[in-house]
C-alpha cells in the first residue's frame, strides 16, 4: 500500500500562498482594501427619483427632436431661447438631475464611463447592476410616450 502523503491531491489541500505573484485574473478581482460606498433606503429613493426625472426629461426632448426634423432644426432653436433666462435645455436639466444621485450610484456611473471596450463595459455593468436598473427606469417614460 502506498504512503498517503504521496497522494497527488494533497498538494491542493492547502490555501494558496498570499505572497505568490498575482494570477492573470487578479485585475478583475475587487480590491480587498477598498470599501464601496453603501446605499441607505433614502439613497435608493433618491436614485429612483433621479432616474425617473431623467426619463421625464427625455419625453419632451424626443418631441422637440421630431419637430426639429420637420422644421429643419428651427423648433429646437426657438424653444432653447439661448439668450433668455428660460428655455428648453434638456442637457442642463440632466446634468442638474445627476447631482441627485447617491455617492454609490455616482461611483458606479464613473466606473462604467471609465471602462474601455465592450468587455470592460460589460464587466462594469455586471459589477454595478444599479447601472442596468437605472437605464431601464430612465427608458420607461420614453417607451410609454412612444407607445402613445
Amino acid at each position: 500500500m502506498a504512503n498517503d502523503n504521496d497522494a497527488p491531491w494533497k498538494k491542493y489541500d492547502s490555501a494558496p500562498d498570499a505572497s505568490a505573484a498575482p494570477g492573470p485574473w487578479s485585475r478583475y478581482e475587487p480590491d480587498p482594501g477598498a470599501t464601496p460606498p453603501g446605499r441607505s433606503a433614502t439613497d435608493y429613493v433618491r436614485d429612483a427619483a433621479a432616474w425617473g426625472a431623467k426619463g421625464a426629461v427625455a419625453v419632451p426632448e424626443a418631441v422637440v427632436g421630431l419637430a426639429d426634423i420637420a422644421t429643419g432644426g428651427r423648433a429646437g432653436k426657438f424653444l432653447e431661447n439661448e439668450g433668455g433666462a428660460v428655455g428648453f435645455r434638456p442637457k442642463q436639466a440632466r446634468e442638474a438631475i445627476n447631482e441627485w444621485h447617491s455617492d454609490a450610484t455616482k461611483e458606479a456611473q464613473r466606473k462604467f464611463q471609465e471602462a474601455e471596450g465592450l468587455g470592460g463595459k460589460f464587466q462594469a455593468a455586471i459589477e454595478n447592476p444599479s447601472n442596468i436598473v437605472g437605464a431601464v427606469v430612465e427608458s420607461l417614460p420614453a417607451m410609454g410616450a412612444g407607445g402613445v
